[in-house]
This record gives C-alpha cells, sequence and structure tokens, in this order.
C-alpha cells in the first residue's frame, strides 16, 4: 500500500522546511500534526501550464480549482495540494509567497515550472529569498517515453532547467528529492501499477 499523504512543507519567514508523514486517515491525520486546522485548495490537474492565485482567505474548508496545474498563494494559513503518482512535486517558498506545482512530462514540456516562477518574481519584484523542494518522481530510468527509439525523460532535470533559466542556483535554496516513485513500492505509481490512488503533497505558510 503507498502513501496516501506524503509530505506538508512549511514556510516560516524566509525559511523552509518538509516534514515526511505516512498519514493513513487523509487530511484529518495531517490536520492533527498542524499547529491548528487550515483551509485546503486543491485542483482538477489537466497536465498544462495553467496555475491560479489565492489571494484571500478561503470561504470554505476545502476548495477545488478546476483546470490548472500550479497553485500560488498569498494568504498565510492556508493549506495548497498536489497530487502525483509519478509526476513531481515541486514546492516553492518566499517569505511572501507559497507555490505548488504539478510537473510532469507534458508539463515541463510546456514550460510550467519557469511559468510559475517567472510569475511569482515579477510579484515580489526580485530572485532574492527563493527556496525550491522537488518531491519524489519517477525516474529517468523507469521513464520510457518511446519504445521504438527507447527514449527517456529525465524530469528532474527537466526540472532543475527551469527553475535555473529564472533562479540563480546560487541564490535559491534547492532541495532534491531523489527519490523514484516507481522504483519503491512504498509510493503511487502510475507507471507501475496503473493506480488511481495519489501522493498529496501539501504546503503552506506560517501566518
Amino acid at each position: 500500500m503507498g502513501i496516501g499523504i506524503f509530505v506538508v512543507y512549511q514556510v516560516n519567514g524566509g525559511s523552509a522546511t518538509w516534514i515526511q508523514l505516512e498519514v493513513g486517515d487523509g487530511l484529518p491525520g495531517v490536520q492533527s500534526v498542524l499547529p491548528h486546522e487550515m483551509p485546503l485548495v486543491r485542483m482538477n490537474q489537466v497536465h498544462g501550464v495553467g496555475y491560479h492565485w489565492i489571494d484571500g482567505t478561503p470561504s470554505a474548508s476545502e476548495v477545488v480549482i478546476d483546470g490548472v496545474d500550479a497553485l500560488i498563494c498569498k494568504v498565510p494559513n492556508t493549506l495548497i495540494a498536489v497530487r502525483t503518482a509519478d509526476c513531481l512535486p515541486v514546492m516553492v517558498s518566499h517569505p511572501n509567497l507559497v507555490a505548488g506545482i504539478h510537473a510532469g512530462r507534458k508539463g515541463l514540456e510546456g514550460g510550467i515550472v519557469g511559468v510559475v516562477l517567472s510569475a511569482m518574481v515579477k510579484a515580489v519584484g526580485s530572485v532574492e529569498g527563493f527556496g525550491v523542494w522537488v518531491g519524489p518522481g519517477i525516474c529517468v530510468s523507469c521513464y520510457q517515453i518511446d519504445r521504438e527509439r527507447n527514449l527517456y525523460m529525465d524530469l528532474a532535470k527537466a526540472c532543475v532547467l527551469q527553475i535555473a533559466a529564472v533562479l540563480p542556483l546560487g541564490k535559491v535554496s534547492l532541495q532534491l528529492s531523489g527519490e523514484c516513485t516507481c522504483c519503491q513500492t512504498r509510493y503511487h505509481s502510475y507507471r507501475r501499477d496503473a493506480t488511481s490512488e495519489r501522493i498529496f503533497t501539501l504546503g503552506y505558510r506560517h501566518g
């Protein structure tokens, strides 16, 4: 059985940390380890490059945004969620913002990580103060995208190249999980099992 909720990414001022969780009872289990209960915003992801800004506190305990693959949140104490099962969850921190990006093949080919980072840099007016955490996803050895030509795709490499195109790597705090969801059976993997289960990566900014 894979992990339903994997990580909570916490942003506190200029610093960001992540806590690995293996929570058996879903979101209530995550809420139990947070400082207090928080509203959740998640996406109906479409493997595109669209993103949504969260400018105000959600009016309900759970809100679903259709047709996007990234959330950028200005509001403290609001959870944002990314669902994956081989694609990369990419969490971005800044003292004034937190973002969650669903980065798979189609999204990365469209430049989603660069698009979201560029929007965040424009909003804060600087490339300073950013942190990026790239979570578990399918590794290049497991991700064959063309059998006839024997082609493989390195999602993590594509992600880092997009980060470097927007944020100087000497200035950004970059963490790569490096774990493969397909190789390691503790994770949900669509490539391995054709599963409908997903890993959730949740992020929030302390108020």
